[in-house]
């Protein structure tokens, strides 16, 4: 099968849409044998989750063709239609050289496609041990209103209280990000911690399991967000859902990972859309050449 482009994305989608993902993943792969279901399957490794494969991929890409072609519209810039075309290409053949758009820039503060707020409230979802933190009080230095960073792993937690015990307006909340007040359990630790598409956070590889609390950013925040970061692991969905007062009412830029789950890249976009009634501009970048890449979707609110 010839590689992908923007000239000829769209006939692709719509042979998709019309394709059994059987005969899609024979159109691709022809050296593969005759059912794909099980030759397949060990060709790529698990990135998204332990089910995910270039199969799901087949199945996905039949499923929601028209959802992809949504998306292809709606981005904002050539360099956005670049690398979604190039996400494509890499998930077809797992061939590193495929992911052509690969950024090299500290992810999430790319004040070159986001209109930079002033002195914002962020919200930091999967904070981690700060490092995002970090970058934010590079670029603002004492000029922001407060920091908000979610974090649900204790040994993660105890770091950033101790290393922003002196910085001001640094809240440190020790929940996930949700759509509810709940508890969710886990396999893996920090961030090796990956949800599957039943609400079940798995990692890839065996581990025990842990107990995490969530919350919303609805019920959290008192005062809406200008700047909303999301790297977790998979529950991002999850989370949108659980800020869409935040999102509808401040209208914050964002920048949210679309990469943990297979369907991310569809999900994600339309989830932001339908909460901000279509009123967001979306800019899609990439941040690594290999295993399940790094995609971050951007969202700069339309004025």
């Amino acid at each position: 099968m010839d590689r992908l482009n923007q000239h000829n994305f769209k006939d692709f989608l719509s042979t998709a849409k019309e394709t059994e993902p059987e005969e899609l993943a024979r159109m691709m792969w022809p050296d593969h044998g005759t059912d794909p279901r099980t030759t397949l399957a060990p060709v790529a490794e698990r990135v998204f989750n332990k089910n995910a494969t270039q199969w799901a991929w087949m199945k996905e890409i039949s499923e929601y063709a028209d959802d992809y072609q949504w998306l292809m519209e709606r981005l904002r810039d050539e360099k956005s239609r670049r690398t979604l075309v190039s996400i494509f290409n890499y998930r077809i053949s797992w061939n590193k050289s495929d992911l052509t758009e690969v950024k090299q820039t500290p992810k999430y503060f790319e004040w070159d496609i986001l209109d930079k707020p002033t002195e914002p409230v962020y919200v930091d979802g999967g904070a981690y041990t700060g490092g995002s933190i970090d970058n934010f009080l590079r670029t603002y230095g004492d000029d922001y209103m407060s920091i908000y960073a979610f974090e649900p792993f204790p040994e993660s937690v105890a770091v950033l209280r101790e290393k922003y015990s002196k910085i001001r307006d640094v809240h440190i909340i020790p929940k996930g990000l949700w759509d509810s007040e709940s508890t969710v359990n886990i396999s893996g630790q920090d961030q090796g911690a990956t949800l599957l598409s039943d609400g079940t956070v798995c990692h890839e590889y065996e581990a025990e399991s842990t107990q995490i609390y969530t919350t919303t950013l609805d019920s959290t925040l008192n005062e809406l967000p200008d700047f909303i970061k999301m790297d977790m692991e998979g529950s991002e969905i999850r989370a949108l859902r659980g800020a869409e007062r935040c999102i509808r009412s401040g209208m914050p830029a964002l920048a949210i990972c679309a990469y943990h789950l297979i369907d991310d890249l569809r999900t994600i976009p339309r989830v932001l859309s339908d909460t901000s009634g279509d009123n967001y501009e979306f800019i899609l970048r990439n941040y690594k050449a290999g295993g399940s890449a790094e995609i971050v979707l951007y969202g700069n609110p339309i004025k």
